[in-house]
């Protein structure tokens, strides 16, 4: 299992590598405003700020349960773990619940606006629900997939990635219908990466 980040230039080629032994990453986001990268490790509960430009850990900060998906955005990060999305103070580490679900320690997370969207790996399916956890939709998808990480574009169009077909799913902002593209082989990248 990896236990890096690894960063790629736009034309795919290696950038730089941070080392986080023996913490192993799930999903990161970045944050503009320090500089920083916040990740996620799969069955643990520490959540870890490194700076980009010294490439060290800043802080960590323990939650009470592992959390896999995180997310930044407009000053708010966002993360979920089994009880729900949850607000993390960057500052001082306390944390709020923002939704309230039953969701699988595998889900992610993205915030556009007022939406929330998030996977659930259990029931297979995409969320979409306000900052009160009211659902505006849900997609399911009839083939198990296993969701690996979601994105949405600034239309409101969501893509999601699937980990055997080694696809990325894009949901249409309607809900009724989707595309899935095919990547060949991707199967190392899919495995390893968030969208």
């Amino acid at each position: 299992m990896e236990s890096s980040i690894i960063v790629v230039k736009a034309d795919g080629l290696l950038d730089f590598k941070i080392d986080l032994k023996p913490f192993a990453p799930v999903d990161i986001t970045y944050i503009s405003k320090t500089n920083t990268i916040a990740v996620t490790a799969r069955r643990s509960i520490d959540i870890k700020f490194v700076d980009v430009k010294t490439k060290r850990v800043l802080k960590t900060y323990s939650l009470d349960s592992p959390c896999s998906g995180i997310t930044y955005t407009d000053e708010r990060l966002m993360l979920c773990n089994k009880t729900g999305i949850h607000e993390l103070n960057q500052h001082d580490g306390s944390v709020k619940k923002i939704v309230s679900v039953n969701i699988t320690s595998n889900a992610y997370v993205v915030v556009r606006g007022d939406k929330i969207y998030y996977t659930h790996l259990d029931n297979n399916s995409v969320t979409c629900c306000d900052f009160q956890g009211h659902i505006q939709w849900i997609f399911q998808f009839r083939e198990k997939t296993y969701p690996l990480g979601v994105t949405v574009d600034t239309d409101g169009n969501v893509r999601r990635l699937q980990l055997f077909s080694h696809c990325c799913c894009h949901i249409f902002r309607r809900k009724t219908t989707k595309t899935t593209v095919v990547f060949r082989g991707w199967h190392r990248m899919s495995t390893r990466f968030d969208l």
